[in-house]
């Protein structure tokens, strides 16, 4: 039976159209993959940065939280801070540091606290 269709005249016209065909469907069905692939991630991104974002956003500005620290926590961070605020005064004492004023050395120790 296939070598009756090969002797055909319009064989070849029918292959060609048949691979046309073909064709034609695997970029429509690429197509859709690709619109259900991109348009739920697009619309995920979208919402998050112009709905979610401002709107969390705005409420977390204007109602701060408050963290709160355990008692070992707290303790741990004084003595830490303590440690690191004798260091620097001896290390002024030294001369490995440049003298600071009390502005600078405020400013230093408040960069070491949120190191902290």
């Amino acid at each position: 039976m296939h070598l009756k269709l090969e002797f055909d005249p319009n064989y070849e016209q029918q292959v060609i159209q048949e691979l046309r065909w073909q064709r034609q469907q695997n970029r429509i069905a690429l197509r859709w993959l690709l619109i259900l692939l991109l348009v739920p991630i697009l619309l995920q991104v979208l919402a998050k940065n112009l709905v979610f974002e401002p709107i969390l956003g705005s409420y977390s500005d204007k109602n701060p939280s408050k963290v709160e620290l355990n008692q070992e926590i707290q303790e741990q961070f004084f003595r830490e801070f303590t440690e690191l605020k004798e260091q620097l005064e001896i290390a002024e004492l030294l001369g490995i540091v440049p003298p600071l004023s009390e502005t600078e050395r405020r400013e230093r120790l408040e960069e070491d606290a949120v190191e902290l």
